[in-house]
This record gives C-alpha cells, structure tokens and sequence, in this order.
C-alpha cells in the first residue's frame, strides 16, 4: 500500500527502490517491480483479507464471501480502491487460504536464503 508514503516520495524525503507486485504502480511507474530489479521471490504486493473463527459453518462463510465480493465488485469500490492503487480480486476462501499458505511459505524462502535469523 503506496498511500502512506506517497507524500514523502513527492517531497524527495523517501527514495523507493522497488515495488513488491507484480505490476508496476499507476502512482510511481518509474519505481521498477522487484522482478525487474533481480528479485522475482519478492512479489508480494499487499494483501488484504476477511477472517472467521474455524467453526463458523462452511453455508455462513460462503453467503458472507459472496456479499463482500459483490460489494467488492460495484464499481464505486473499485474506483474508490483504484485510486488508493489497489485491486480486488474476490477469491473464495479456499482460493485465499491457499494465496496466503503461498505467500507465508514465499517469505521463508526469502528469510532463509538472506540468511536471517528466526526465532519461534
């Protein structure tokens, strides 16, 4: 999410040097993605997604996917997320959990071929 430090990049107190999407942003296009910078483990554009307790019934999960994509669907939502430069894409829960299981697993490849330390 580029928003927060958009006003630092404009004023040059904030120099980025890649973007982790797939795409480059609409807001800084001459900022290069981290694939086109040598580091195609690094898509990871940001994420934002809807949780629920394990035992919430598979029937209630489905009718509250279903809303929240329609909803996420109208063009007002899509303008209005446009314009903070994001997407919506309105997986299934089974698509995001295994979006999110990639994601996690992508991230401990990076940690460990940098060699960072982890801890539990």
């Amino acid at each position: 999410m580029l928003q927060p430090i958009l006003p630092h990049v404009r004023k040059g107190s904030l120099q980025p040097l890649l973007i982790t999407a797939s795409k480059r942003s609409p807001e800084l296009p001459e900022v290069p993605t981290a694939a086109e910078a040598g580091y195609p483990d690094l898509n990871m554009p940001t994420t934002f997604g809807l949780l629920a307790p394990r035992k919430v019934p598979p029937e209630v999960l489905r009718r509250l996917n279903q809303s929240v994509v329609q909803v996420l669907q109208t063009p007002e939502m899509v303008q209005a997320l446009g314009k903070q430069g994001m997407s919506v894409v309105g997986d299934t829960p089974e698509q995001f959990r295994a979006y999110a299981e990639a994601t996690i697993q992508r991230v401990r490849n990076v940690v460990k071929s940098a060699g960072i330390p982890q801890t539990d």
